[in-house]
């Protein structure tokens, strides 16, 4: 999750959708970063009650104009923060989605497959109702990003490449070489897995 009251913007982070790229690009904007995967509704909950959260220090700390987002020596610990209704309700809300079948292989490859969460799920609140204000596209990342950066009135930003493994560049450089880690029954294991984000967010194989 990344917070900016100047440019009135909030980044939730999808795992395994570039958030990492996006967290790293755009935190010189930012005011709070915050590192884990926690869905809309528990943010914008603890934003609104003033709950203590573990938070990153800001951009301006001398000598960390590009911060790493995940780097212990920056991190604060139990700082409370809260917005008003108003302030929130203000805020331009963004992230982005995956298709499943590609997401599947990247969890495979970089995270515990057992720990498996929908996306819709992390970006809705208890009635069901989708909370983000823009949901952009891992398949459209740069273009769905300047629009982002369009918004927000910050310049258009081009999205630092994570480089973890090649299996990831690989999937960036042609999004479509993910099919070919599929047969017909991991295909269709994976379309019943994932039915309720395919179907959502309107995803083919």
């Amino acid at each position: 999750m990344i917070l900016s009251l100047k440019h009135k913007f909030l980044f939730k982070h999808v795992p395994r959708t570039a958030g990492k790229s996006i967290m790293n690009t755009i935190t010189p904007y930012c005011d709070i970063v915050k590192a884990g995967h926690a869905d809309m509704s528990a943010i914008r909950s603890s934003l609104l009650s003033g709950a203590s959260w573990r938070f990153l220090v800001d951009h301006e700390t001398p000598g960390m104009e590009q911060v790493e987002i995940y780097g212990k020596q920056l991190c604060v610990k139990n700082k409370a923060f809260k917005m008003s209704q108003k302030e929130y309700d203000e805020l331009f809300t963004f992230t982005f989605v995956r298709n499943p079948w590609s997401r599947e292989v990247s969890r495979y490859l970089y995270e515990n497959p057992k720990r498996r969460r929908d996306q819709l799920s992390m970006l809705t609140d208890k009635d069901g109702k989708t909370i983000p204000t823009f949901i952009g596209r891992y398949e459209n990342l740069q273009k769905d990003f300047d629009k982002v950066c369009t918004q927000v009135g910050i310049p258009e930003l081009k999205l630092f490449h994570i480089d973890l493994v090649g299996m990831e560049n690989l999937i960036r450089k042609d999004f479509g070489q993910y099919r070919k880690y599929y047969n017909e029954e991991t295909k269709m294991l994976v379309g019943e897995i994932c039915k309720t984000d395919i179907e959502y967010f309107d995803y083919k194989f």
